[in-house]
Formats: structure tokens, C-alpha cells, sequence
């Protein structure tokens, strides 16, 4: 999922793992988008994906742009603008949470197929 936000160009992405502490989720991902259109077009990638697995999802905060929130139940995925992201400060929010890492990203791996 975090590989989809960074395909389309998402940044800032931060994964927590959060399983140890809330039990609504196990994980919370967060992405900044640049404006409205993009957050958008990540939370629409992401959503799409998931769809073709067949993964529900649910969406809040679309029309506006300002800050997406996609519910797949145990993964909860914030999509905002950077001026969102800062107000919000939820790296500083969830500091406490072991941060994972996201690996290679696969776009790297396919530039270097032959």
C-alpha cells in the first residue's frame, strides 16, 4: 500500500506499527500529497488496488483533498497536504509506535530489469 502512495509520487511516507497500543488498527500509514488533485489520485491508486484484491475500503475526507483517510481495517492509510500533515504533526503524535520501514521501492526494481 505504501508502495502504491510512493508510485504516485506521495512523500514523508511513515509506517507505524501500532498493534501494541490501539486496537483498532494494526498499523497507520502516512503520506503527504502536494495538492488536493494528488492526494486524491493516491487515495484513488491505493483504493483501486485494493478493490482488485478484493479488499473493502473505506473513504473519508475525498471531495475536500485536505486529508483522505482509507480504512482497510487493519491498516489505516492518511493521505494529506503538506500543510495538513504539519498542522496535525502525527509523526509527533505516534512517536511512541516502532516506525517500519518501507522497503525498496518497487519502481527502483523495475528500472532495473532488463
Amino acid at each position: 500500500m505504501a508502495h502504491i502512495a510512493e508510485d504516485r509520487k506521495g512523500r514523508d511516507i511513515s509506517i507505524r506499527e501500532v498493534d501494541q497500543l490501539v486496537d483498532y488498527a494494526d498499523y497507520l500509514i502516512f503520506v503527504t500529497g502536494a495538492n488536493r488533485r494528488q492526494v486524491q489520485a493516491i487515495a484513488d491508486s491505493i483504493e483501486g488496488e485494493m478493490r482488485e484484491e478484493g479488499r473493502r475500503t473505506k473513504l473519508e475526507g475525498y471531495e475536500t483533498g485536505w486529508w483522505v483517510l482509507l480504512d482497510l481495517g487493519d491498516v489505516l492509510i492518511h493521505i494529506l497536504q503538506p500543510e495538513a500533515r504539519e498542522f496535525y504533526d502525527f509523526d509527533a503524535l505516534w512517536a511512541d509506535a516502532p516506525a517500519v520501514k518501507l522497503p525498496a521501492a518497487r519502481t527502483r526494481d523495475l528500472k532495473a530489469a532488463p
